[in-house]
């Protein structure tokens, strides 16, 4: 590979045609890269290329790497892609190899305008390609969905049969003449986007076949597992809507089979399979183009139970709005309607959830799209035949799924660990969850009392309370297993609110994975390792759950013995960042009670405060 090498892309500006010229830009950094992209409004293809150069896809590749980018504008439904004859001269005379991303994968357009989407603009890029004099291949992307669903059989890397002679119903298309109604039922299919991707691969393989084509079949494609980053995404199309909707509380109601196994594909794996296909050089032999698909096959699909029980699991960890609760997931029927209208239709506008009129409505069309548009993916499964090397290690599909998570919660939510939300007025309803329904490893009854009435006080005092977790678990990690952690307060100011916090912090989040917590007067502890604030937080690092976060004791006995025995006791510099009026300070008297005693003593301190705090940050480090 060589700077000899100049790629043409469409779409480019979605998903996965992002990762696609990541891929190929970090990868074959020489390699130059033309973009189609068709102006958007008032925005020109020049434009779009600027914001696309914006992307946090593209923040790991060298400087200087958008040097080797250009776009020409275009419009692939068009005759000659819509390109202006300069344009067609430097693309027919420089262009060595093409991938074609772009498609609708809306699945309830009228079979025209997905026609026009995903076939017109296939057969209009191919006769492009068919003019380029130093062409060395092209890889098509198509669909792994364009079989129709056959129970136990294994889908293999060939052509579908149609029922149609397909030259003939593609003219019908154009002319009008048929409708989604008059085809999808005849082929077995879902929907006019696998019905017509499934017509635009017939249509390639018997008008191109002198070409050095190859077709790539993903299927369904979401967030990266390693590149550019783990989790990263910027659609909220197929998977990815169904973490949103559930993670943020909003889809209850869900028609799925729990034991289905979903082929959910990491972006880069797909991005991945298009290049080795578009550099391997592949032939077609005997006018058969090589048809490969880009899925992760039985072994490593999900099920809708491990999808949900990760989705669920993330998000109690990491609420966003709603408190993540299915309540139904079968198949559709009066059960599901039932759950259908009171979960959805009846909660949205309602006095239990306030929001606009307009966005009640945005969600309660989502909720609808996905259980009408995805059923056929949620209650069927699919079994993959894949000839390409799968790149790296098997998938993990649980810790895929916690990829996922975290991608949207990231980069959709646009939330962030670093100021996680763990307290204050804004967690409104959902704090009052979290006080009132602690997770099982609080073990002690008082240990969730002492937390529901923190979580009380820090509602009624400040707007938002959060905790930059990302450092915590970073200064988690670099201490040995078995340590003691001492969270000690960077300043004499406060170092009551710094312990109460840090407390709060780590019983909250029960994913850290802290043993025991102590909470105790300064005092108790050996003049060695004794902090200079009145009150301190003491958590056991431990890499198991031996000793769950929660079991605040009752006396520092426990401690005092592991001090005694030589275990390393670290201290862990927190400071808080407040856009307040100063607080009272603590009144400096040593306070005759350790752990839950201590904890809701500091509670009333605050509570009794005149003082509103706009903004607490917990900082770690």
């Amino acid at each position: 590979m060589g700077s000899d090498e100049t790629v043409l892309i469409t779409g480019a500006t979605g998903f996965l045609g992002k990762v696609v010229l990541e891929e190929l830009l970090r990868t074959r950094p020489d390699t130059r890269a033309i973009l189609v992209i068709r102006p958007r409004g008032k925005l020109t293809a020049e434009d779009r290329l600027r914001q696309l150069f914006s992307s946090a896809c593209f923040n790991g590749l060298p400087e200087q790497w958008s040097q080797h980018v250009s776009a020409i504008t275009g419009d692939l439904a068009e005759p000659a892609c819509g390109l202006s004859p300069a344009d067609l001269t430097v693309v027919r005379t420089s262009v060595t190899r093409i991938i074609h991303c772009a498609a609708s994968i809306e699945f309830d357009l009228p079979v025209a305008d997905a026609a026009k989407a995903n076939i017109t603009s296939t057969l209009n890029i191919m006769n492009l390609a068919r003019s380029c004099d130093a062409l060395r291949s092209v890889v098509s992307v198509s669909t792994a969905y364009v079989a129709p669903h056959l129970p136990h059989t294994k889908l293999e890397e060939k052509l579908v049969p149609v029922p149609w002679n397909v030259e003939a119903i593609y003219g019908d298309i154009q002319a009008g003449t048929v409708t989604t109604e008059d085809l999808v039922p005849q082929s077995g299919h879902p929907n006019s986007y696998t019905l017509t991707k499934c017509l635009a691969e017939h249509l390639l393989v018997s008008r191109f076949a002198d070409l050095p084509l190859s077709i790539v079949r993903p299927s369904i494609i979401s967030a990266s597992r390693t590149w550019p980053v783990p989790g990263w995404l910027d659609s909220r199309a197929a998977f990815a809507a169904f973490v949103a909707l559930i993670g943020s509380g909003h889809l209850r109601a869900l028609i799925a089979d729990l034991d289905t196994h979903m082929d959910v594909v990491p972006c880069d794996v797909v991005a991945h399979d298009i290049l080795t296909q578009l550099f391997s050089g592949e032939p077609v032999v005997d006018g058969q183009i090589p048809i490969r698909h880009s899925t992760v096959g039985l072994d490593q699909a999900v099920t809708v139970r491990e999808a949900r029980d990760e989705i669920l699991g993330f998000f109690s960890e990491y609420p966003v709005e709603e408190p993540p609760h299915l309540r139904y997931i079968g198949p559709p029927g009066r059960a599901f309607r039932i759950a259908d209208y009171r979960e959805h239709h009846r909660r949205f506008g309602s006095r239990e959830m306030p929001m606009s009129e307009r966005r009640a409505s945005f969600i309660r069309q989502q909720t609808d799209y996905l259980n009408t548009a995805f059923r056929y993916f949620t209650l069927n499964s699919f079994d993959f035949r894949r000839s390409l090397p799968w790149p790296g290690e098997k998938l993990d599909t649980g810790a895929y799924i916690h990829t996922i998570c975290s991608g949207v919660y990231r980069f959709l939510m646009r939330r962030s660990r670093h100021e996680l939300l763990i307290g204050g007025e804004r967690l409104g309803r959902l704090q009052q969850h979290l006080g009132g329904r602690m997770p099982s490893v609080f073990s002690a009854d008082r240990s969730r009392r002492v937390l529901g009435l923190l979580g009380s006080v820090l509602s009624s005092r400040a707007d938002r309370v959060t905790v930059d977790e990302m450092s915590l678990r970073a200064v988690r990690d670099d201490a040995p297993t078995g340590s003691l952690m001492l969270f000690d307060a960077k300043t004499e100011k406060h170092a009551w609110l710094v312990s109460l916090l840090s407390a709060y912090a780590l019983l909250m989040r029960r994913s850290l994975g802290f043993g025991s917590v102590w909470v105790i007067p300064s005092v108790t502890l050996p003049e060695a390792v004794r902090p200079s604030g009145d009150v301190v937080t003491i958590a056991l690092r431990n890499s198991t759950r031996a000793y769950p976060a929660g079991r605040i004791a009752g006396n520092p006995a426990r401690l005092l013995d592991l001090i005694s025995t030589g275990i390393p006791v670290l201290p862990v510099p927190v400071s808080i960042e407040s856009e307040t009026v100063d607080l009272p300070e603590f009144d400096g008297a040593v306070v005759d009670g350790t752990g839950v005693r201590l904890m809701r003593t500091l509670a009333g301190r605050l509570d009794a405060s005149e003082d509103q705090l706009k903004r607490l940050h917990l900082s770690v480090g």
